[in-house]
């Protein structure tokens, strides 16, 4: 049956001599699979449209129990005006990509969720955003939006952050996923400071909070490579 509805290209993977297997987080079917031919040819037209993290409308084959489905018409949805021609932004699209290629589920249909992420890309696109710290800030509200996001309940008094509960704690719990000392004063920023006040060495800091918190709260998270790019460019 097809379906029209929105989607954020996250990956291409090449198949065969000229196809891509595209994986696209939609509005209406959450993360799919789809099978893209000639994408890859000299004469396509088709690749310039599934850059990644490119916004796209969809006309989709949707079948019950088919995990490669394929695209039927895709066309722009928005183009993006200043991210394919400013470094610093392009390259944090590269760390979404990999961040959303990890966290985000097949078949997680999301709206709430796909709007945040469609409107946090166009503001990183449009505004004058702080460019330094707007990964740390996109990872930290999307684990809210995915249901783990790490509260601020008892900030004053605490202890620790207790990493698998995601709160901050006025006891040591009895395992070893907490922070303390300049782990736990570098997570507080994120509630405390304004990321406009973040220097060089705090926002690497958190960053690599973020990256353990989201180990914990998905399975096979595994390690990002993005924040190495991301550090040398800032």
């Amino acid at each position: 049956m097809l379906h029209q509805t929105e989607g954020i290209v996250i990956r291409n993977i090449p198949y065969r001599e000229t196809s891509v297997i595209c994986t696209i987080f939609t509005e209406k079917f959450g993360k799919q699979s789809y099978i893209v031919n000639g994408v890859r040819s000299a004469k396509s037209t088709t690749k310039t449209l599934l850059q990644p993290l490119s916004l796209l409308d969809l006309i989709v084959y949707k079948r019950a129990n088919v995990n490669l489905e394929r695209i039927k018409e895709l066309k722009t949805l928005q183009l993006y005006e200043r991210i394919p021609f400013e470094p610093i932004r392009q390259t944090i699209t590269f760390f979404i990509c990999e961040l959303l290629q990890k966290s985000l589920t097949e078949d997680l249909e999301d709206q709430t969720l796909y709007q945040y992420i469609k409107q946090a890309l166009l503001h990183l696109d449009r505004e004058d955003c702080e460019t330094g710290t707007y990964p740390i800030q996109f990872m930290f509200e999307l684990s809210q939006y995915l249901g783990f996001g790490p509260q601020g309940e008892q900030i004053d008094h605490c202890v620790c952050f207790d990493l698998r509960q995601g709160v901050y704690s006025t006891e040591l719990p009895a395992y070893s996923e907490f922070l303390v000392g300049g782990d736990l004063i570098a997570f507080k920023k994120l509630w405390l400071d304004s990321p406009g006040k973040w220097n060089m060495q705090e926002r690497r800091k958190i960053l690599t909070l973020l990256e353990r918190y989201y180990q914990l709260h998905i399975a096979g998270f595994g390690t990002l490579k993005t924040p190495q790019v991301l550090q040398g460019l800032f």
